[in-house]
């Protein structure tokens, strides 16, 4: 609480308060706290966006890297079952018409979160998903279900947004974890490279990422 800027003698008020005027006062610092939390947010999503600017110079299409990534707190849509085009632009319309009118334009990380085991691209067009959209955006007033993605090493491909190129793009990344001795989740988060939405409800060019769990010594950038 001091922390947060209450005196000493205010907090020694709280601790000698009955349960319900307590209650109130800690109801406030509880906004407090939350108030610093969308602070804290708000930077991180400014230095995700810079780590993003950094990759896209570095990496060139379908060249398997990997890449440190922040954790990162997602508003997510209902799972869809399949990959098809016309999933997706149902899914894509109904999730951007629960959150607030501007978070389309926002510039913060989107995208989908594929379920695909093995980095098998024969199984891509009949993944479920979920369309994603980094949560410091949201002023509709709709209770929204969250998702995070956990801090850490990830492999990673830049590939064209079509399902051709993510098929060949998983290829190329699971020759490279097998060369590697790298193992990775089941979790395929598909990001969009910037806030220009083209296609499919994407960017011209995606990130597939995959969480690495064991790795022998590669180089992170």
């Amino acid at each position: 609480m001091k922390s947060l800027g209450l005196s000493l003698d205010h907090i020694r008020d709280l601790q000698g308060k009955n349960s319900v005027q307590m209650m109130n006062d800690l109801i406030d610092v509880q906004g407090k706290i939350d108030n610093k939390i969308n602070e804290l947010n708000k930077i991180q999503s400014v230095i995700m966006k810079k780590v993003v600017e950094t990759s896209e110079l570095k990496v060139e299409p379908h060249q398997p890297v990997v890449f440190k990534r922040p954790k990162t707190t997602f508003w997510c849509s209902r799972q869809a079952v399949s990959c098809t085009e016309e999933e997706i632009a149902e899914l894509f319309g109904e999730f951007y018409q629960q959150l607030d009118k501007l978070a389309l334009m926002d510039g913060n990380q989107s995208g989908y979160l594929t379920d695909l085991p093995n980095l098998d691209s024969k199984a891509y067009p009949d993944a479920s998903f979920r369309v994603i959209k980094e949560s410091t955006t949201n002023n509709s007033g709709k209770a929204m279900p969250k998702i995070e993605k956990p801090s850490g090493d990830y492999a990673v491909i830049k590939v064209e947004n079509s399902t051709t190129g993510v098929c060949q793009g998983l290829d190329e990344l699971k020759s490279f974890c097998s060369k590697n001795k790298i193992i990775v989740t089941a979790d395929m988060w598909q990001m969009n490279t910037n806030s220009v939405l083209t296609n499919r409800g994407g960017s011209e060019y995606l990130w597939l990422e995959f969480q690495i769990v064991s790795e022998s010594n590669v180089k992170s950038y």
